[in-house]
């Protein structure tokens, strides 16, 4: 069940932000939403807040995604993106 935005916007820093497809993963992921909320809240905003705060240290989500794609890919399944400008535009 789609639950949030379908698509959100993830500031990229320099190499600029990424179109994230949310309801795409959620789809993949088999509504598994602790792949990536184990690192931050269901909520606006929360990646923002938690690198303010420095709970969230620069690249935790990038790795997070990186990792998850890398293994996907390993396997010959097929993933998202693993190089930069795959996600981040400028």
């Amino acid at each position: 069940a789609q639950k949030g935005a379908v698509d959100i916007i993830i500031k990229g820093g320099k190499t600029g932000n990424i179109s994230f497809p949310h309801a795409r993963h959620q789809k993949n992921l088999n509504d598994n939403c602790q792949t990536c909320h184990k690192l931050f809240s269901q909520e606006d905003g929360s990646i923002d807040k938690l690198k303010e705060k420095q709970v969230l240290q620069k690249k935790m989500v990038m790795d997070n995604c990186l990792s998850c794609h890398k293994e996907l890919s390993a396997k010959g399944i097929a993933s998202g993106p693993v190089k930069c400008k795959g996600c981040h535009s400028l």
